[in-house]
């Protein structure tokens, strides 16, 4: 075998190695047939001579086959994929100089000397309903030569690396000018999941990232979570990294945490990535966590949170966690009304606590859990988990307010869990004076798109204490109540008496 020869079948070996998916790599970089080599043909073989010989100007065709799945899979094709097709200047196959040139290709140098195929928009195609690009000499002006094919990022699927493509090659023997390459594409959209419960200005909001582990060459791994301004960075021991698969990961060893300024990253080791790559081999619906709390600061004046994270992924891919949109928590105000048919009184001084809460067959609320602490002050404030009306009149029994900031209505997390709406209750813990409690949960009206919650709590008058002489009223009652407990004394004794005489 000639150097030239030896040169290109080191670089089809190389490359077909490093394109992770690329089906019928059998087929190598086609070998240059030497000057001169028909005058070494055997009799029988001269019939075969002009196969064996590059035809400079025979039509040729490229065909890209995209799949969606791990390699080895064509079951699903996938419109939609898109490849930058581009034709390499100055190599001609037929000399084998032109192959030699071919070995030394690097196909990352962004320094090549490239001509993009027509048909295509800037070069770039896209594949069918059946996942196919056809491109031939007739439609996109291909012509016998070397070929860079570039995989564009679609979606949240894997990218193949860039490879390059002879047009003809080599097989066994004969040059084939129509070739056919199959790169693979797998689903690895990461999902991003947020807990809310009992969080308010801060309180710490909980965040776990799902990043799906790609089949393949896995040269590339890093999950990097940037944080709003609203949030707090987590501390790195507040960081965890798990698996959903029998994979032992060390931090230190298999990968490391940074914490930098609202950056939250992990970035995986080669040792880290070997475990994943292999474990990837028996399990394909391995996925790495990454859970931590993000304090909230204060709210944004849309009082929306968003929180987005990216899983850095081989051939430069980013996949983001965003979908149709990103993991969000929407937060409201609170506004409690108290009410009443009495005519005179004050309804100031009620005090309110704040529940999550379900609603049972009979249409009455349970409360879930404890009390939801909110913050005092619309610009944050203190966390307090009582809330007390104020601002009615001082015996005209109007209606006075108790107010709530920073209450979490819902959160999306993205992937299959969505939207999840909170549910509220208030409970009245004491009512205001010459007034009865209300002891039943009342439900609040959420309102999502004015972030608001609201919910009106009625009290009615004493009827015993307001029956009660105006003057005196309380000494009236305890001497009545000490008159019932000498009552009962008496009776208590004369019964034992009785007994004790019989």
């Amino acid at each position: 075998m000639t150097a030239s020869k030896k040169i290109a079948a080191a670089l089809a070996a190389t490359t077909l190695t490093l394109t992770t998916g690329f089906i019928g790599a059998g087929a190598n970089f086609a070998l240059a047939q030497e000057t001169g080599a028909e005058a070494t043909l055997a009799p029988n073989d001269a019939a075969n001579a002009a196969a064996r010989v590059i035809d400079a100007n025979q039509d040729v065709a490229l065909n890209i086959e995209k799949f969606l799945g791990d390699p080895g899979d064509t079951s699903t094709p996938l419109p939609g994929a898109k490849f930058r097709v581009e034709r390499v200047n100055g190599i001609d196959l037929t000399d084998p100089a032109g192959w030699a040139q071919v070995g030394n290709l690097n196909p990352d140098d962004e320094s090549l000397d490239v001509t993009a195929v027509t048909g295509g928009e800037d070069g770039v195609f896209t594949t069918n309903d059946q996942g196919v690009i056809n491109l031939t000499t007739a439609a996109n002006g291909l012509s016998v030569g070397v070929y860079r094919v570039t995989e564009v990022q679609f979606e949240n699927y894997t990218v193949a690396a860039p490879f390059f493509v002879t047009l003809p090659y080599d097989n066994n023997g004969n040059w084939e000018y129509s070739r056919t390459v199959q790169p693979k594409n797998q689903d690895v959209t990461p999902n991003k999941q947020v807990k809310d419960d009992g969080v308010t200005v801060g309180k710490a909001l909980e965040y776990t990232i799902n990043a799906p582990v790609p089949a393949g060459n896995l040269n590339r791994f890093n999950i990097v979570d940037n944080l709003v301004e609203s949030l707090a960075a987590p501390t790195v021991g507040d960081v965890t990294v798990s698996t959903n698969g029998d994979v032992d990961l060390a931090d230190g060893t298999d990968y490391e945490i940074l914490v930098n300024g609202q950056e939250v990253r992990v970035n995986f080791t080669a040792e880290g990535r070997a475990k994943l790559q292999e474990a990837r081999q028996s399990n394909s619906g391995l996925q790495v966590s990454v859970n931590f709390p993000a304090v909230v600061n204060s709210i944004p004046e849309n009082g929306v949170i968003n929180n987005s994270a990216t899983v850095e992924l081989p051939n430069g891919q980013d996949s983001t966690t965003d979908g149709d949109t990103p993991a969000n928590t929407v937060f409201g105000n609170l506004t409690i009304t108290k009410t009443s048919p009495a005519s005179e009184g004050s309804l100031n001084g009620a005090t309110f606590e704040l529940y999550q809460c379900s609603v049972q067959d009979d249409g009455s609320y349970q409360l879930l859990g404890d009390a939801v602490e909110v913050s005092s002050a619309e610009t944050g404030g203190n966390a307090v988990a009582e809330l007390t009306t104020a601002g009615g009149g001082a015996d005209d029994a109007s209606d006075a307010t108790a107010n709530g900031y920073a209450i979490p209505l819902q959160s999306t997390s993205t992937g299959a869990t969505g939207t999840v709406s909170n549910t509220y209750c208030v409970l009245e813990t004491q009512a205001p004076e010459g007034f009865v409690r209300n002891p039943q949960p009342q439900p609040v009206n959420v309102d999502i798109e004015n972030r608001a919650l609201s919910v009106s709590v009625e009290n009615q008058r004493d009827s015993i204490i307001g029956q009660l002489p105006a003057t005196g009223a309380w000494g009236i009652l305890i001497a009545f109540l000490v008159g019932v407990a000498f009552l009962a004394r008496g009776l208590y004794t004369s019964y034992k008496d009785s007994r004790a005489t019989a």
